[in-house]
Parts: structure tokens; C-alpha cells; sequence
């Protein structure tokens, strides 16, 4: 088994990948340095309750275009919507199109890229809940489990996928995996709340628990949600209640806010590292998408923005 990307979820899915009697395991860095780390010392993983896993991938580093000693039966990528195009072009280098491949990431956008890169590969797609954070090259912290999610965009079924239907069987003890036929409908729902928790973190440098905690950081975080309605309903038409469960759907993100109070978003720990974000997957995504319906989303547009901005001063202090 192969996981492509060692950062916080990739180092989370290959521990409970390993915990469940997964041995053979490949973990794929972007880096040499962080690849011979792994085989000097493994990946350690904290798990909830305090308990340390040690494991001990083999790890190749694409940055050296590594090659596999052997073709893995499924591959998860955890990589970012930023890292993804030189991913793609590794996975069409170096994995035969009939071995399934599952994109777990967050955003929307990427199946347009994935389609065109790797048109004959068997691919699929997965939303996940889990939260974790990255210590350092060879370490990460769970911070949350929830379901992951996987289904097809082509129509695939969870039959076409043995190689996945048996991790999904020996991870089940320690995470919840399932299959979907709504994999698209699941994806936009995420890709909703992420929109509107990740770049007011960021820009107001606060954990998530304090954006439904302060009712001036609500409100705001209401407006990104309220101006997503109209381009869901231009978008899914007779599908939009499911994506917005119904009314539910900023209940969920009010109780995500609560349920990860401590935790820091994605965005805002990439802002704080200096690292490009995915924020062009998210309200970006939006903007762009709402632009081909002539409807404008004026929160998201500064958001993004001011996100983009802040990209832009990390880079400038590098210089």
C-alpha cells in the first residue's frame, strides 16, 4: 500500500493504516530530507489518549523521482490542492492505470485536474473528518476522528475497488471508512464549511471554538455561508436541500466550530508557517464557479483576497 504525502493526514492515514496490520507500507515525500528522516527513525503518530505509535514505512522521495520497488494494490493521496499537479504527474509515471488511487483532500476543483491527468487510472474520492496536526517531518497528532468518506465520480462502485474494500474492512477497528454514491454531494458540503471556518481563522489568527464564540466573528462567518445559498441552488437545483441538509448544514458548521474549539485550521496554520494555502479551493473555487451563474459573493471575494495578501507578505519577509 502506498500513501502519497507525509504531512498531518498523510502521517495520520498511514498509523492507522500500519495499526491495522498493514506492513508493506510506502509513504511518497516531496522531499529527500524528510524521506530519509522517515527510514532513519519512522513516523511516529499521537493517538487519542495520549498512547505514541512507532512505525516504519519505507519512504521515497519524489523530489528525486523514486521509483517503487513493486506496484502497491491502493494508493491514498493526503497531499494539498496546492501540491497536486506535480503529484499527478508522478502517479502517471509511476502507478499502473488499473491500481486504484483515492484522493482524500479538501477543496473542490481537483477532479477537473485528476480527469485530465490521469484519464485511464481507476480513481476515487474521499471527504474525510479526521483532524490531526503535523509536529515535525516524522511526527503528528490525531486531533479528531470522524468518517471518511470515498465514493466515484465516474460511477464506480465500492465492488470495483477490492484492494479498497479490504483496507476499509482492517482500518474499520480504528477508523470509520465508508463508501458513497454522493461522493460530489459530500465534497461541496466540506468544501462549504471549510469555507467558511478556514480564512477567518487565519485573518483573525483564533482556533475554530472562538469563531462561534464571539458573536462579531459569527456574523461573519454566517455571510460566507448565507451568500453560498444562492450558487448551490444555480448550481444543484433540485439537489440543494441535500447539500444544505436540509437548514442543517450551518448548524454543522456551528458544531464543527465547537467540536475542534482547540484546533487550528488548515489555513491558518499554512498562513503561519508561510506556506501557500488552499484558499483557491475553497472560496476561490466559489468565486470562480459563482462568476459562470453572473452571482456575485462579495465575503468570499475579500476573504480571498486577503488571504492571497497575506501569501504575498510571507513571501516578501522571505526575500
Amino acid at each position: 500500500m502506498l500513501v502519497i504525502g507525509a504531512g498531518a493526514m498523510g502521517i495520520l492515514f498511514a498509523g492507522y493504516t500500519w495499526l491495522a496490520g498493514h506492513r508493506h507500507l510506502t509513504v511518497l515525500t516531496r522531499r529527500l530530507a524528510q524521506a530519509r528522516a522517515i527510514n532513519d527513525s519512522g513516523l511516529h503518530l499521537k493517538l487519542p489518549g495520549e498512547k505514541l505509535l512507532h512505525l516504519k514505512p519505507q519512504a521515497i522521495a519524489a523530489e528525486e523521482d523514486d521509483k517503487l520497488e513493486s506496484q502497491p494494490d491502493l494508493s491514498l493521496v493526503t497531499v494539498k490542492q496546492t501540491q497536486l499537479i506535480p503529484v499527478l504527474s508522478w502517479i502517471r509515471r509511476n502507478i499502473n492505470a488499473d491500481k486504484p488511487v483515492v484522493f482524500i483532500m479538501n477543496g473542490l476543483g481537483h477532479p477537473d485536474h485528476i480527469r485530465k491527468a490521469l484519464p485511464h487510472h481507476r480513481v476515487f474520492y474521499g471527504v474525510t473528518q479526521c483532524g490531526a496536526t503535523r509536529i515535525g517531518d516524522t511526527k503528528a497528532e490525531v486531533r479528531g476522528t470522524g468518517v471518511t468518506a470515498v465514493g466515484s465520480l465516474a460511477g464506480g462502485t465500492v465492488d470495483s475497488a477490492p484492494s479498497f474494500s479490504r483496507w476499509r474492512e482492517d482500518i474499520a477497528p480504528y477508523l470509520d471508512v465508508c463508501w458513497t454514491n454522493r461522493i460530489e454531494q459530500t465534497m461541496w458540503k466540506k468544501a462549504v464549511i471549510n469555507a467558511c471556518i478556514n480564512p477567518l481563522t487565519a485573518l483573525f489568527q483564533v482556533p475554530n471554538g472562538k469563531l462561534a464564540d464571539f458573536p462579531a466573528l459569527t456574523q461573519l462567518m454566517k455571510q460566507l455561508y448565507d451568500e453560498l445559498q444562492p450558487l448551490i441552488q444555480a448550481v444543484w437545483g433540485k439537489e440543494t436541500p441535500s447539500i444544505l441538509e436540509e437548514g442543517r448544514l450551518w448548524e454543522e458548521i456551528i458544531g464543527v466550530c465547537h467540536r475542534t474549539a482547540d484546533n487550528h485550521s488548515s489555513t491558518w496554520q499554512d498562513i503561519r508557517h508561510g506556506r501557500r494555502t488552499e484558499i483557491e479551493a475553497l472560496n476561490g473555487y466559489f468565486v470562480k464557479k459563482a462568476a459562470q451563474y453572473h452571482i456575485d459573493l462579495p465575503a468570499h471575494r475579500f476573504v480571498r483576497q486577503a488571504i492571497l495578501a497575506l501569501e504575498e507578505m510571507n513571501n516578501d519577509d522571505e526575500r
